[in-house]
């Protein structure tokens, strides 16, 4: 029977974690990259709400548009880009701005207010890989030394 140290185990988990993680962001990347090709249909903002949690420190304007599509009723959105709801600063969309929404044309209730991916998504991918190839080079290393103890 294959016995692992606790070190493979734990290296086979960090592995796991990063390709978890890298397998979700690079959905939400290749998701994100077909918003490019989506078309637009007319909207505005119904909220645009500046947040600030003095307990998380986290600061950031909260959207949602409404926008129509091929006369069903109307619906609601609240991404500015594919993976995202918040944007930092209070004053990138104001309440009441007409704008472009794009809109999934395989599913209506999908929209955004910018196509493409976000810097953010990118670099979530690369904090994945890294945390994967950490993984991996703990792995080596565990094998290694039992190797060498076996010898």
């Amino acid at each position: 029977m294959l016995k692992l140290s606790d070190t493979t185990w734990a290296s086979l988990a960090i592995i796991g974690i990063g390709g978890f993680g890298t397998w979700h962001y690079s959905g939400v990347f290749l998701k994100a990259k077909d918003t490019d090709h989506w078309p637009t249909v007319p909207g505005q903002i119904v909220t645009s709400e500046y947040d600030y949690n003095p307990g998380t420190q986290k600061a950031g304007t909260r959207f949602a548009y409404h926008y129509k599509v091929d006369g069903q009723p109307v619906l609601q959105g609240r991404r500015v880009t594919w993976g995202n709801t918040w944007r930092s600063g209070p004053s990138l969309f104001k309440e009441g701005d007409s704008v472009s929404v794009y809109v999934n044309p395989e599913n209506a209730k999908e929209a955004v207010l910018r196509p493409g991916t976000d810097t953010w998504t990118i670099v979530q991918i690369l904090i994945c890989l890294a945390v994967t190839g950490l993984g991996l080079w703990c792995l080596f290393i565990s094998i290694v030394r039992t190797e060498k103890r076996e010898k």
